[in-house]
């Protein structure tokens, strides 16, 4: 942490970084020097304008859209559904979580059409991983299988890795 602060220093001062934006900034720069093949990055808050939305991923995931966050990402389901499809990206495949709200599905919808013309999933429970023709589609999931789903996708790729896995 001192190094990448004192290699940095000019640009910390110019751009006087939150903690959450410094924080990420140095994770990013680690994950450079390890050569990291695949990180799995989480939001601070929202997407839209989240510091980790500078990355173009293989696959993203919105877990689920609530009134939480409000005085940052809106008063309503659907301005915080807008703020979280901000990490949807042209050509990426996107999960999204159980969406009950029928305006929060329409938001997530027409971003994710805008971004990849996908076809949205039913409303019933699904996901996009079934879907042979679905890599750059969107589906809907249950919390449970979401992990499932995006391992099971990812799981498609065969890439030799540096990173070592812990269990407690």
């Amino acid at each position: 942490m001192v190094d990448f602060v004192a290699e940095n220093a000019h640009l910390i001062d110019r751009l006087e970084p939150s903690f959450f934006e410094l924080t990420t900034a140095m994770a990013f720069d680690y994950f450079r020097r390890c050569k990291v093949d695949i990180a799995v990055i989480e939001t601070g808050l929202g997407g839209r304008l989240d510091s980790t939305n500078i990355v173009t991923p293989i696959l993203s995931v919105i877990t689920n859209v609530s009134l939480d966050h409000t005085q940052y990402l809106g008063d309503t389901l659907a301005q915080i559904a807008a703020e979280k499809a901000g990490i949807i990206k042209p050509g990426v495949p996107v999960v999204v979580g159980e969406v009950g709200n029928n305006e929060v599905r329409r938001v997530l919808q027409t971003r994710a059409t805008s971004a990849t013309r996908p076809s949205f999933g039913p409303k019933r429970k699904t996901c996009c991983g079934p879907h042979a023709h679905c890599p750059t589609g969107v589906g809907s999931l249950n919390r449970p299988s979401l992990a499932r789903s995006s391992a099971s996708w990812a799981d498609r790729f065969k890439w030799p890795t540096r990173a070592r896995c812990s269990r407690r």
